[in-house]
C-alpha cells in the first residue's frame, strides 16, 4: 500500500494499490506450501518428473526475493513529497504483478469465473479460496491424465 500526501498547499491525495508486493509473494508460499504435497502425490501417480517440484520452489524463492528489492526501490525512490505521476506508476507496476496471474479461460476444476492462477474461490465453499487451483485440480481429480 503506497500512501502520499500531495506536497504544498496543505490539500491531502492519497495514492493506495491493491496488494503489497512483499504480503502478496509470502501468500503465494502460503499457498505452495498448502498445496506441494498433494501435487507431490499427483506426480508420483501421474508420472511426472519431480524435478518440477524443486524448479517451483525455486522459483517462488526468487519470486519472494525480487518482492523484497521491488519494494525497497520503490520505497527508496518515491517519498512523501514525490509528484503523483511517479506515485500512480509505482502502484501500476504493483497491479501488473496482480495481473499477471490471471488467465482468459477458467481453470478446470474451479467455477467459471476462476482465472487467476493462484488463487480462486473452493468448489465446496465459495468463502474459502485455495491456492493453486490448477495443481489442486490436477492433484486431487481422479481423473486428471
Amino acid at each position: 500500500l503506497l500512501q502520499f500526501s500531495a506536497a504544498g498547499g496543505g490539500s491531502e491525495r492519497t495514492s493506495y494499490s491493491p496488494r503489497e508486493v512483499v504480503e502478496y509473494s509470502n501468500k503465494i508460499q502460503e499457498w505452495w506450501d498448502v498445496v506441494k504435497p498433494k501435487v507431490l502425490l499427483a506426480f508420483t501417480r501421474l508420472d511426472i518428473d519431480e524435478e518440477l517440484i524443486h524448479i517451483m520452489d525455486e522459483t517462488l524463492f526468487n519470486l519472494g526475493e525480487a518482492a523484497n528489492t521491488f519494494k525497497s526501490a520503490v520505497m527508496d525512490e518515491l517519498k512523501p513529497d514525490s509528484p503523483e505521476l511517479e506515485v500512480r506508476r509505482a502502484n501500476d507496476k504493483i497491479l501488473q504483478f496482480d495481473r499477471a496471474f490471471l488467465v482468459d479461460v477458467a481453470i478446470p476444476g474451479t467455477t467459471f469465473y476462476s482465472k487467476n492462477i493462484l488463487v480462486s474461490p473452493s468448489s465446496a465453499n465459495i468463502y474459502e479460496g485455495s491456492g493453486f487451483p490448477g495443481l489442486l485440480y490436477t492433484a486431487t481429480s481422479p481423473t486428471a491424465t
